[in-house]
């Protein structure tokens, strides 16, 4: 068995009617990292980066979310 880690991202964008370049905004973090992460396309994220993506959609949507909204961990066989 081994582990995956995911984006959710686009899943609570979604959810929250946010999209991704408004959140780019918001979060002062550049619109093409926040699209390789909704794509799957980055290998990582940097703490930094992970908090200020985690504010800025708290603070345009109004509601508490957590890593878990962002990443979650897959197994695969």
């Amino acid at each position: 068995m081994n582990l995956k880690i995911v984006s959710v991202l686009d899943e609570t964008l979604n959810r929250l009617e946010l999209t991704r370049y408004e959140v780019a905004l918001q979060s002062r973090i550049r619109p093409s990292t926040v699209s390789d992460l909704a794509n799957n396309k980055s290998k990582s994220i940097k703490f930094d980066t992970a908090a200020k993506l985690i504010d800025g959609i708290e603070q345009l949507s109004g509601v508490r979310i957590s890593m878990n909204d962002i990443l979650r961990v897959t197994t695969t066989n």
